[in-house]
């Protein structure tokens, strides 16, 4: 268990980084948390947080080990996958394209994100470019994520926190938990390759659709309203031809 008084041995000088804010950084890449968010949780648990510009400082240190580290992993998998094809007696460079786009086209240093607004007076849709957003936490946490499906949720941490200069011990609670956490996730994955998952999933999209069909088949039995049914001219008094008597 990391306290405040860790600290990681630096190769330039001035201040050192706590332990703890390295640490927690990692985990913050896994999950949808921000650090002010993180800070407020805090706050709001009564305990004291860590200043704002601290966390950003560690955050921009852990993006860039993130990043390195995650571009090695991705080489050496297609170092493996190229010995296995060379195994199979097939193309050695004959590799999935996903594996390909991760390490080759993984491109997020320029983002431009478009947002529609929706003006409801005019009728238009109008698209504006928000410059003043900041895509710093973007580009690593796509670097998480590609690791994190690599790996699995509890490797991955362990690994990048080793990366980070923080590694857990082996026999703490915290990596009997990443553990437990890992092993879930495995059976997860193999409950979805197994024949129960997809018949429960098949014999609920049946059910769903014969919900769907009888909740149709009522809708279009219903008969139309008294007020939908006055809106036709023959049915309105001004509409109606005055018939003139005459003598």
């Amino acid at each position: 268990m990391f306290n405040l008084y860790n600290e990681v041995v630096a190769k330039k000088g001035g201040r050192r980084t706590a332990a703890i804010n390295l640490s927690i950084q990692v985990a913050l890449n896994h999950i949808a948390i921000s650090t002010t968010g993180l800070q407020k949780l805090f706050l709001g648990s009564n305990i004291p947080a860590p200043s704002t510009s601290s966390m950003q400082h560690s955050a921009n240190v852990v993006s860039e080990i993130i990043e390195e580290y995650n571009k090695k992993d991705l080489a050496q998998k297609r170092k493996l996958l190229k010995e296995i094809n060379i195994l199979r007696c097939d193309n050695p460079n004959n590799i999935n394209m996903q594996h390909n786009w991760c390490k080759e086209n993984l491109k997020n240093d320029v983002c431009a994100v478009l947002v529609l607004i929706y003006l409801f007076k005019m009728c238009s849709d109008r698209a504006e470019e928000w410059t003043h957003y900041d895509f710093q936490s973007y580009k690593r946490r796509v670097h998480t994520a590609i690791h994190n499906v690599n790996n699995g949720p509890g490797e991955s941490i362990v690994k990048l926190c080793k990366a980070a200069w923080v590694p857990i011990e082996p026999r703490s609670r915290a990596a009997r938990s990443l553990k437990n956490i890992q092993r879930h996730n495995e059976k997860h994955k193999l409950y979805k390759q197994s024949k129960r998952y997809t018949y429960q999933r098949c014999s609920k999209k049946h059910e769903l659709y014969e919900i769907y069909e009888e909740k149709d088949y009522e809708k279009n039995k219903l008969l139309p309203t008294k007020r939908l049914a006055a809106k036709h001219p023959q049915e309105l008094s001004f509409a109606k031809k005055t018939e003139i008597k005459t003598c």
